[in-house]
Parts: C-alpha cells; structure tokens; sequence
C-alpha cells in the first residue's frame, strides 16, 4: 500500500513502457492525500511525458486507487499521450476513487484545470485513440468520481471494449457535459456483461438538460448485446425504481454527443416498446443511468423464519452487482415459485415477485426491507404454524420462466432452506370468571375459562404505577379452565394484570401490539375497586287465589334471589322495601316481610327497612348475604322473610299484582 501526501504515488514514462500486476494475491492500494498546493497533473497513479504506455491488471490482481484531495482538484489515473491502453482482464478488479471537490473538467488541452476525473487521458495528437479494456469472465472495473467525469480524454479518441461476463461500475459528476468524455471518437462495445451501471452522481433531477452520461462527436457509437435493461430519465431519482425497464434488448447508439439515435440489435417483445420510448427521449439525449445485470438472482435464509403472525411469504432476494456486492431487486424484477406444505399435509404451490419499497418487518426492530419477493396466498389468512416453506424455482427479467429474456437461478443461488412457520402469537388474553370490570381489594383468587389448554398465567399488580410480578401462576387446562391461587396485597386504586404465555413463550402484551400483520390484544387487566352490589327476585307469584299453610301464610313462587356482596373494608348499608304499584300492599292485600327476629314487617308504598348492616370489621372477607327464593314451597315452621301475603282477612280470588322497589344504601340513616 502506498499513502502519498503529495506528488504522484507511482509515476511511469517512457514510450512502449509497460506496468503489470498479475496474479491471484496481488494487490496495490495507492491513497492520495493533499497538503498545501501541489501540481493538478500528480495522481496516485501517473503515466507521464511520452504516450504510447499500457497498465495491465491481470489473473486476479487487484489495484485500488484513492484520490482524496481536498486542497487540488486532481485525477484518479492519469495517462499522458497517444495510444495509451489501460487492460483489465482474467478476473482482476480495478477500482479507482476521486473524492476531490467539485471542479470544471475542461475540453482543451491537458493544461487546463482538472474536473475531479477517475481516469484522464490528457494531450496526445487528435489522431491516436486511447483505449481502455475490461475483458474475461468477472473481470471487474469500479470508476467512482464524486465531482468529474469517469472516463475523459480531452485530445485524443477513446475506445472502450467491454467483453461478456464482465461487471463495468462507472459514476461521475459532470455538469454541463458527461462522465464518459471524448474530444474525438468515442468507439465503446460492450457485449453482454454480467453487470453494467453508469449513472451520473445525483440523486435528484439533474439542473441542466445537457448533462448526460455520454459526450462525443458526430461518428461516435456505443453498443451492447442483449440485457435486461433498465434506464433513468433526468427527471428521475437515480437511486429509486427506473423509469424504463426492458428484459431483453440489445442496441447500438449513435449520433453526435450523447448518442440520439437509438437501434435495436435484437428481436423480441422488448424492441417495439425500447424503441418508442428513445424515439421520444432523443435517444440517450435525456438518460442520466443505465443499467443491467445478468447474474442470476439469489435468495436468501431469513433471518428469523416466517410467523403464524403473518399473512404473506416473505423471501429476501439479492442480485448480484458491483464488486462481488448486491443490491435490492427492483419492482417486478426477481420471481419464485414456493411450495407450501400445511400442517395437515396439504400441498400448495404460489407465485410471486419482487417489490422494491415493501413493509417487511424484521421482528424486533420492524426494520424496512426492500426487494423482497411477496407470496400472496392462504386466502388473505395467517400461516399456520408448523408450516413448511420450500422456494422451487426462482427467475428473473421476465415472468415468464421459459421467455428467452429470463435469466435462471441455479440450485446453488436457491440458499432459501425449506422453512418451518414459528408461533409468534400470544394466547388470547385471559377471560376470568367474573360479572364485573373490577376486583376487590380482598381478592386471593381469580378463576377463568375458554383458554389456551397448557397456557401458563401469571399476574403482576401495578400499583402507583410500579409493576410487580406476582409469586404464583397456574396453567390452563384440557377444557380450558385454570384457577390463580396465590394473590395478595391488593389495595384500591391498584390494577391486576392477568398475563397468558404459551409454550413457544409468546405472553400477552401490556398495550395492544401491531406484529407483522396481526394486531395483538392487550392483556387483561382490572381494576382494583371495592364495590356494593344487590341482586333481587325477578318476580313472585302469589298464584291466582288465597292458599295458605297450617300458619295461614300464603305459599308463593320465587324467581330469583335476594343477595347482597359488599367489598369495601369499613362501610355500611341497609336495604328497604316498598310496594310501589297494584294491588299489593294495599288494605284489601296486607304485604309484609319477616325480619330475623320473626317479625312481621309491613310493605306499603312508603320504604320499609328489612335490613341493616353495620360497619365490618377492615379487612374481612366480602360480606354476602343471601336468599334463594326459587321455592314455592315451604315447611310449616319457616316463616319466610320474602315478601308474603298473610292471611288476617278473606282475600279476593285473582292474580294479583305490582311492583316491588328494593333500595340498597351505602349507609345507615
């Protein structure tokens, strides 16, 4: 590795001269820095004074070549003269930086103020060309010119020769003019590359219609073989989907400057439509990147397996690209066929393809990937756990498999093993066995139903907003019950959360959650409240004429009870009675109620009290009373106290009817 502060790291002359680096292991890395003012013609590597020089990179050699001039805007590579040649060939890679500041790449001679340029090829007679040469399988070239062209030559002509299965990089900034630049002839064959991509470096609209990626004169050309391309108009972000996508088309451009004119080499479906749209764009007149790839698409393991918490499959996939990297697929770029096997052994088969800007959530950080293939199926619902995914086939440029323009994934790029759905979602949240939205403080246990069989439930108490985890669960049974024993140290104003966990871990969140594409319910929590409440009879039936028993009490039918459940540590109540509508209570039908001294109370439309609790003891257990009136029988020593007809004076025969007001009061008057 060379660090040069200044000068030329590596300076070569002398006409026929030659620089070679060959061989697997072989490597140069040359770094230029910048102090104080220096010559522009010093790169970190120069060919200097007499022309006629060759830089070979060959067998798998590597040279990597930084400019980082901030004070001199300056070359990449700078080769000096007439039929200078640089070759890149036999799977070597050549990557060449500018980082220099934004300059004016001149057209005149080489003494003019450099632009920033990756290679320059500077004076020389306007009759020699300067050549550069990228040839054999995965050879590889990267020109990346923050603030210049990639390529200029501002005398001679230039020929660029670019065989199959090459990848060719080139990005440069060039206002005004172009990142591949020749004052004479430009001759650029390109055949069929593994990957090509030249783009000029902004990813907003370009300010100036003139900026393209190609300036020459009038006899100039450039051709590719047939490629799945792809171009970006100047109107475009070069860094989001392109405007034009073809899958299969080869061209020859011509034309003076950027190439205006347009000509298919190829037939197929592609041409009609490539045609069109650079008859209407003036050829490469308004294209600021192109590109293409034939490497066949990849697809790789996730990085977490699918979920039952998802309604589509997702297949991360990767095409191949510049320097042995890869990039995102584009839009209905990529396409595979997946084989679904059900837990119930039935076997499906989907189709689906690449989207670029897709919501894929990587599940803890919900990160965004783009490029993934969508497999849409299952009817819109959740993938069952336990289900088995296998990607069969994948393609890509055409979603036909069997089109000329689709480009086969091999066995060895399918690195998608077959992949079994997780269970990511929890229980449904707990469903307890209780009438009410809240607790009592005195609660010790909570019993539920409808669970998830061989679900564990815990509790945690939030209580001034700090969360305890509770000492006790329980698990839920075959039927799906479960009682939580345990529970302690309530209080009111306190909150119970009861939390459900499956066996594969998966817990009820505190929050409703978004997960992939299923919403999880909260956990259920209550409240910690003390509370009063009262049920009574539904209706009493005194039957349609006077009956009585050996105690000349009317025997009546019930339906319903009369309880009372008091939660709260230190209060009171009492309840009363009245007759407020009928015939009952009235002087032709005496209503009465036994209280517990065996007295007999009576009910008219002014309230009666029946019964009156004092003050319990902080602490207890809930108070309850209770009668079950579901009788319409009784022995002759129980004096019911329910309502009752007594039996002092003939009564009329008839149903008889009214209505009865319990009043319960959370305080003795």
């Amino acid at each position: 590795m060379l660090l040069i502060p200044r000068g030329a790291g590596i300076a070569e002359a002398g006409d026929g001269s030659t620089f070679t680096l060959d061989g697997e292991g072989t490597e140069l890395k040359a770094t230029r820095g910048d102090v104080g003012s220096i010559s522009v013609n010093n790169s970190p590597i120069r060919f200097a004074l007499t022309g006629g020089m060759t830089f070979n990179i060959t067998n798998k050699a590597q040279v990597n070549a930084y400019q980082n001039n901030p004070g001199t805007n300056t070359f990449g590579i700078r080769m000096f003269g007439s039929d200078n040649a640089i070759n890149v060939e036999s799977g070597a890679e050549f990557n060449v930086y500018n980082n220099s500041v934004p300059g004016v790449a001149k057209k005149g001679s080489f003494t003019d103020l450099p632009g920033g340029q990756g290679i320059f090829y500077g004076g020389g007679t306007a009759k020699s060309v300067s050549e550069f040469n990228l040839k054999g399988k995965d050879s590889q070239v990267l020109i990346d010119a923050k603030n210049g062209p990639a390529i200029q030559s501002n005398v001679t002509g230039l020929k660029v020769d670019v065989e199959d299965g090459t990848s060719f990089v080139a990005r440069g900034r060039m206002d005004g003019d172009a990142i591949f630049y020749s004052k004479q002839d430009l001759v650029f064959k390109m055949g069929v590359p593994r990957y090509f991509d030249f783009m000029i470096y902004s990813n907003t609209p370009k300010a100036k219609s003139i900026d393209n990626l190609f300036t020459a004169d009038a006899t100039s050309i450039f051709t590719h073989g047939p490629v799945p391309l792809s171009v970006w108009d100047n109107n475009s972000d070069v860094l989001a989907s392109p405007t034009k996508s073809w899958k299969y088309v080869g061209a020859t451009y011509s034309g003076k400057g950027p190439f205006s004119v347009a000509t298919p080499s190829t037939t197929g479906p592609s041409t009609d439509d490539f045609v069109d749209f650079m008859n209407s764009n003036a050829g490469l007149t308004k294209v600021r990147r192109m590109t293409a790839n034939t490497s066949p698409a990849k697809v790789t393991s996730p990085d977490l397996p699918p979920t039952n918490a998802d309604k589509y499959i997702w297949i991360k996939a990767l095409i191949p690209a510049e320097n042995n990297v890869t990039r995102e697929a584009y839009d209905g770029e990529v396409f595979a066929d997946v084989k679904v096997t059900m837990p119930d052994g039935t076997i499906k088969t989907f189709n689906g393809t690449s989207i670029q800007h897709a919501d894929y959530y990587e599940y803890a950080d919900n990160t965004i990937m783009n490029g993934a293939i969508k497999i849409t199926g299952n009817n819109g619902d959740f993938i069952p756990t336990g289900t088995k995914i296998e990607v069969t086939r994948l393609w890509r440029s055409d979603p036909d498999p069997n089109d000329q323009g689709a480009i086969i994934s091999e066995p060895q790029d399918i690195l998608y093993p077959v992949t079994t759905v997780i269970d990511k979602t929890p229980p449904a949240p707990a469903k307890l066995v209780n009438d009410g939205d809240d607790l009592p403080p005195s609660t010790k246990s909570v019993s539920g139903y409808d669970g998830e069989p061989g679900a564990t439930v815990s509790w945690q108490l939030i209580h001034n907003n700090q969360v305890t985890n509770g000492p006790t669960t329980t698990t839920v049974q075959a039927d799906g019950t479960w009682k939580l024993d345990g529970i302690s140290g309530l209080d009111v104003g306190d909150q119970l959360r009861f939390i459900m966990t499956d066996a594969a871990g998966n817990s009820n969140p505190n929050t409703e959650t978004v997960y992939h594409d299923a919403t999880f319910a909260p956990a259920t929590t209550l409240s910690i409240e003390g509370h009063l409440k009262m049920r009574v009879p539904l209706s009493i039936d005194f039957g349609n004429k006077v009956n009585v028993d050996r105690n000349n009490i009317p025997m009546q039918k019930y339906t319903g009870e009369l309880s009372v459940t008091d939660t709260r540590h230190d209060l009171a109540w009492q309840i009363t009675l009245s007759a407020q509508w009928g015939d009952l209570g009235t002087s032709d039908l005496p209503l009465y109620y036994g209280n517990d001294q065996g007295q007999s109370i009576p009910i008219s439309n002014q309230p009666a009290l029946i019964y009156a609790k004092a003050q319990p003891q902080v602490d207890e257990n809930p108070f309850v009373i209770s009668q079950d009136w579901t009788t319409s029988t009784r022995s002759t020593t129980d004096v019911p106290k329910g309502p009752y007809l007594k039996n002092d004076r003939d009564y009329r025969l008839g149903h008889h009817q009214g209505t009865l007001e319990w009043t319960l009061t959370n305080s003795l008057t």
